[in-house]
């Protein structure tokens, strides 16, 4: 009898972990990628390009300033994320969101002055969600 109440316990372990999968599936349909972890500073700043990829089952609204894809770029203090630049878009050039296909990518990048460890947050417009890359550090 005692087994009969461990296989309940494992059968629904199982199930909430299949649930919990489930629940996190779109937002890993969107995905921001990184070409590297480690980017270099080449006088005062360091390039990193990132690539928005939509891998889901339909297209997305991401923000824009002008050509460019919108990414906020957080720091790591030691204990938590916290703002560090936060995309911010001139008046000047066209914020209309721009429409990500599915299964298509758009390719952007930020310039990071400071070395530290840092992660880029692209915020879509529709469906609303947070897509974060992978840390990456500025050297």
């Amino acid at each position: 009898m005692l087994w009969r109440s461990h296989l309940i316990v494992v059968a629904a372990a199982v199930l909430a972990a299949v649930a919990c999968q489930s629940s996190l599936e779109p937002s890993q349909a969107v995905r921001l990628e990184l070409s590297d972890t480690i980017f270099v500073r080449v006088g005062r700043s360091a390039k990193v390009p990132f690539t928005l990829a939509n891998r889901s089952d339909q297209a997305v609204l991401m923000p824009r300033c002008g050509d460019a894809l919108t990414a906020a770029v957080e720091r790591w203090n030691g204990n938590e994320w916290i703002a560090y630049l936060s995309g911010i878009c001139p008046a000047i050039y066209p914020m209309a969101p721009a429409i990500l296909a599915k299964g298509s990518d758009r390719a952007s990048a930020v310039s990071v002055s400071e070395p530290a460890r840092f992660r880029l947050i692209v915020a879509l417009v529709d469906p609303p969600q947070r897509v974060v890359s992978r840390p990456f550090v500025i050297r």
